[in-house]
């Protein structure tokens, strides 16, 4: 009893301390966050531009608890959400440090939920939502938990969800609100529909947690292909949502859903570098996107002087409030020019300083994603890499816990935050490829002068005008490229393929030889393609390689076809005749003296002697072998007829040979004694 109520003091003192504990609150900056349950650790999602790679940091301090399932709060910039501890749930929450505090126990029946899994918070930061599994067969239902973050004692409301069609119940490792359009979207694992599993497999729902409508019907005819487990979702300022697996066979896989049509696409941010499975087992993620971003593109990466680009701003505000008397500020390197300004809907004034910065004052930022486009002239001899960026300065960012009153644009390419956007200046120049461009017999080639043809000029020597040419004969071909303020001008020499391949006269060779090919072949463009051909058994050691070898196993005719980089191609043949070739002396003396002792078939290759027999002159049958193989003394005769040893004279003889190919041949001779 003592023991009892000592434990149970401890356990109330325990989590009332927990609760004490002084959080510190993050910023709602767009970083995203993920949860190991394995550690007991949250993760910060790092992008490392230099090194194009995506790592897991911890925050300070492990949480000490087991979290399950959490969301972003932007009411007061805190991680809350279901943790595990001593096989009970909780509801908690995290602060910046990494600190975990269990605010309240969450009531739920295990013999019929399973557990707590997915989770986020409203748009609007006030509630949490908690998507709970049911446990056993399909036919039970899910249950969403309503979280009150408003209120002190974290009231709590249970709504029993209800699918649109098929099986009561869906299986979401996690759940994700969209930024914009506020609806909260799940990845079902389970793909069932219609009391049938989807035949596409996983699927995107559409969670309406509080009149319990699970909208399984709208996304079934767009499955989302290459995703697996979405495991941790989350969302950026501009509306993407991103799912990323956190188990076994796809650690680390990203994949970005459409809100739109329910598809996932599998991307690629770079690898998650120290990413463990062992102790990196992701539970849930979340973001948290309700801050102020902008990205800042090009619509070329490379360009030459004397012509225009087009920047274009991508301003995303999802904040609670609208940003007054904001400046937006941009500037470019000397020599450039800020020429006109495409689109802006956003209110304020406008003025060009020095011709290569622009300034926009007393601009009003409305809640949504808009655009801003200018025209920018480049100056002739720029040539170098350049990299700009933009400010929106007196933005007020307290509700995100950010001190700043300026942000700087974002190049979206990278996968570093808030870096700046590049672009590079060529000169206009025409670099061939090769000094000479082939053409295969009876057909054409396309000549392309320069990559990048938007704004430029082509006058060719037949007057032609066109970016690029189609020729059809050798020969030479004149062109000059101008655009703005400056021109560049190159021959192309078009020859005739000289592509060509030579096997060589007809031979002979005897059965079973291995017969080296050495083809001889002429080139100009790579060959990326050999094939070799052969009627009959024989067989080549490799049938896709320049030079090979031939099992000679019959009379072969080989052909060899090969093709260039541009699609010439060319071929041989030659006839190879084989020979069934055994060799045998005409005397022996079998007098033992260890020479010449044994009559006996010889050939290149062994070969099965089905019978073997010799006769005297009168017909009579003096030795028979059966079944025994050429090149084996032993195996020949040694004069003898059984024990007695024949004398001095002629003897005939008679043998059949198998050769492998099954052919049989029957050799017939005559054999002298002499001892």
């Amino acid at each position: 009893m003592k023991k009892s109520l000592l434990y149970l003091l401890f356990s109330i003192s325990s989590f009332v301390s927990m609760r004490s504990i002084a959080q510190q609150p993050f910023r709602c900056d767009g970083s995203m966050f993920v949860a190991s349950y394995q550690n007991h650790r949250i993760y910060r999602i790092e992008f490392d531009r230099q090194a194009d790679t995506v790592k897991l940091s911890p925050l300070e301090n492990p949480i000490g608890f087991e979290v399950l399932a959490m969301g972003y709060s932007r009411r007061d910039n805190f991680i809350y959400g279901a943790a595990c501890q001593n096989d009970e749930f909780f509801l908690c929450r995290i602060d910046s440090l990494g600190q975990g505090t269990l605010l309240k126990p969450i009531p739920l029946d295990t013999n019929i939920f399973q557990g707590l899994y997915a989770a986020d918070v409203t748009p609007d930061g006030d509630e949490l939502i908690l998507f709970v599994a049911p446990r056993g067969a399909v036919e039970n239902p899910n249950m969403s938990i309503i979280v009150d973050l408003t209120s002190p004692t974290f009231e709590m409301q249970e709504v029993i969800m209800t699918t649109l069609a098929g099986a009561p119940q869906i299986l979401a490792n996690d759940v994700i609100y969209h930024p914009l359009s506020e609806l909260l979207y799940a990845h079902d694992i389970q793909g069932i529909s219609n009391n049938l599993p989807n035949p596409h497999g996983k699927k995107t729902v559409i969670i309406d947690p509080y009149s319990g409508i699970i909208d399984n019907e709208i996304f079934f005819d767009n499955p989302p292909y290459g995703a697996n487990l979405f495991n941790c979702m989350v969302a950026t300022p501009f509306g993407e949502i991103f799912g990323i697996d956190g188990v076994r066979p796809n650690y680390g896989r990203w994949s970005e859903l459409d809100p739109v049509t329910g598809m996932s696409t599998e991307i690629k941010f770079g690898d998650f570098v120290n990413y463990r499975p062992d102790t990196h087992f992701l539970s849930d993620g979340c973001s948290c996107p309700y801050t102020l971003a902008m990205e800042k593109t090009v619509d070329r990466d490379s360009t030459y002087g004397c012509r225009e680009v087009v920047f274009t701003y991508r301003i995303s505000n999802l904040m609670e409030n609208n940003q007054e008397q904001v400046t937006f500020r941009d500037s470019f390197p000397p020599g450039f020019e800020v020429r006109e300004i495409i689109y802006n809907p956003y209110p304020g004034n406008i003025s060009v300083l020095d011709t290569n910065v622009i300034e926009i004052t007393d601009m009003t930022l409305l809640y949504g994603i808009d655009s801003i486009q200018i025209k920018v002239w480049i100056p002739q001899g720029a040539e170098g890499t350049y990299f700009t960026q933009a400010f929106l300065i007196n933005v007020d960012l307290s509700s995100t816990n950010q001190t700043a009153n300026a942000i700087r644009s974002d190049y979206p390419p990278t996968i570093a935050k808030r870096d700046a956007t590049p672009i590079t200046v060529i000169p206009l120049e025409i670099s061939l490829s090769s000094n000479e461009f082939e053409i295969c017999p009876g057909s054409s080639i396309v000549l392309f002068p320069i990559p990048d043809t938007a704004g430029l000029q082509f006058l060719w020597g037949n007057g032609s005008t066109g970016p690029n040419l189609e020729v059809s004969e050798a020969g030479n071909y004149a062109v000059t490229v101008s655009g703005g303020c400056e021109k560049d001008s190159a021959v192309f020499q078009v020859i005739e393929s000289p592509l060509s391949v030579s096997l060589g006269p007809d031979f002979e060779g005897q059965f079973g030889d291995q017969i080296e090919l050495n083809p001889d072949v002429t080139y100009l463009s790579p060959i990326t393609l050999f094939e070799w051909d052969v009627n009959g058994a024989s067989a080549f050691a490799c049938d896709t390689c320049l030079q090979t070898e031939l099992l000679l196993l019959g009379d072969a005719t080989v052909r060899l076809y090969i093709e260039n980089q541009i699609g010439c191609h060319a071929m041989d043949e030659l006839t190879i005749s084989a020979i069934r070739k055994v060799y045998f002396p005409d005397a022996f003396s079998p007098n033992g003296d260890g020479i010449n002792d044994w009559f006996y078939l010889q050939s290149k290759h062994g070969l099965e002697i089905k019978s073997f027999k010799i006769f005297d002159r009168w017909g009579g049958l003096v030795f028979e072998k059966e079944n025994i193989r050429t090149n084996i003394e032993q195996n020949g005769w040694d004069g003898n007829a059984g024990s007695k040893q024949l004398q001095n004279g002629v003897y005939a003889w008679m043998a059949e040979v198998v050769f492998p190919d099954g052919v049989a041949i029957i050799y017939k001779g005559s054999v002298t004694i002499i001892k």
